[in-house]
């Protein structure tokens, strides 16, 4: 059977509830049960979201187009290791990662304890920080510039309040792959927001838009990444500046395209070390690190990196293609479009001013002039 005709059985029962197994020997079979191709150990479960196991690879797929990928990839795993499938996974995961952009420059780093010492950033007892003078309009500073990206690509401002539904996080299956990241408040219905766009989903559930749209807002998110959460920029509470597309694949890619130009244009013109990078996301616990296969093969997410110490850095920004997973989820469509998908980028503010004042410290006298024109204005 070739990989053609494995894919249109696979376009076939993408919607069905049929198990669709090939055996080692090329045997097809279809069981009811789930939505699935099985290659020797290895499973693809056709889903909106990738599992991945390490004694039973199984990976949900929201799109057909992903299995031919994925067959490819596991088919060259096995050839590789000579159809051990002890190693198939660590043979996958090996899929080397992509710079779009890499400003190196001379840095000479500040320490958190010696920004700290300037008294702009003041660490909270909960996990968060305040700031206030310089650190405080860095902040409106990094803010006003991703929103004048949004904006100049004709998106539309809008608020969102920080409680999230309970419903919402079910829907997202963020509880499931995110166990232990949630905060909830004394109603159990109603969740602090762990991500910045499930607002824009939940609050458009069962929408048509008319046209391609993007939209932004600044948003309280909350993360708890238990022992993660004392490493430098990582905070329990903080804000991010969002900006999601809805709309055709190539509005949502060109979109997402023209903002990561945009931000490396910026990292350079602010003289900041660092780069951006094919990415996965950080999961908490050893079993979803499952996910990162597809995100990375599929160049599904991207970093802006910034180092904060000699070849040390840390996320301050993502880039996020995420096909038709929230679009299909909420029932989100757009007027003439056939395949609605969504994406979305988020900059982190305060991890975006902790990052500049590590290489730039607090002497305003030794930031970029359009830095310095704004504190002192």
């Amino acid at each position: 059977m070739t990989e053609e005709e494995i894919l249109n059985i696979c376009r076939d029962n993408i919607d069905s509830e049929k198990e669709i197994i090939l055996t080692p020997d090329t045997e097809v079979s279809v069981e009811n049960g789930f939505d699935s191709l099985t290659i020797m150990n290895i499973i693809i479960d056709v889903e909106d979201i990738c599992d991945f196991e390490l004694d039973e690879y199984i990976i949900r797929i929201s799109e057909a187009k992903y299995i031919k990928d994925m067959l490819e990839i596991i088919n060259e795993a096995i050839s590789r290791n000579n159809n051990d499938n002890t190693d198939i996974l660590e043979s996958i995961k090996n899929d080397e990662k992509e710079y779009l952009y890499i400003n190196k420059v001379n840095c000479e780093f500040h320490s958190l304890d010696e920004i700290l010492k300037q008294g702009n950033i003041v660490r909270t007892e909960n996990g968060g920080v305040c700031l206030n003078g310089i650190s405080a309009r860095l902040f409106d500073y990094f803010d006003k510039v991703f929103k004048k990206f949004a904006i100049i690509n004709s998106a539309i401002e809008e608020r969102y309040p920080v409680l999230l539904s309970k419903d919402t996080l079910i829907k997202t299956k963020y509880l499931n792959n995110y166990p232990g990241n949630s905060m909830y408040v004394e109603d159990s219905n109603a969740v602090l927001s762990p991500s910045a766009c499930f607002h824009v989903y939940e609050r458009y559930k069962d929408t048509v838009f008319k046209d391609n749209t993007s939209l932004t807002f600044l948003q309280n998110v909350f993360r708890n990444e238990k022992d993660k959460n004392n490493e430098f920029g990582r905070l329990r509470d903080y804000h991010v500046r969002e900006i999601v597309f809805v709309g055709s694949e190539e509005y949502v890619d060109t979109s997402i395209n023209r903002m990561i130009n945009k931000t490396s244009r910026f990292m350079v013109e602010l003289g900041l070390k660092g780069d951006i990078e094919s990415a996965t996301d950080l999961f908490i616990t050893p079993n979803m690190n499952r996910y990162k296969l597809i995100q990375m093969h599929n160049k599904a997410k991207y970093e802006l990196r910034l180092e904060y110490d000699n070849n040390r850095d840390i996320s301050v920004a993502s880039f996020n293609r995420h096909g038709k997973t929230f679009s299909h989820t909420f029932n989100i469509g757009v007027s003439g479009v056939e395949n609605v998908v969504s994406g979305c980028i988020g900059y982190g503010i305060e991890r975006f001013v902790m990052a500049f004042l590590s290489q730039y410290g607090c002497n305003v006298e030794n930031m970029p002039k359009c830095v310095r024109d704004y504190i002192e204005s």
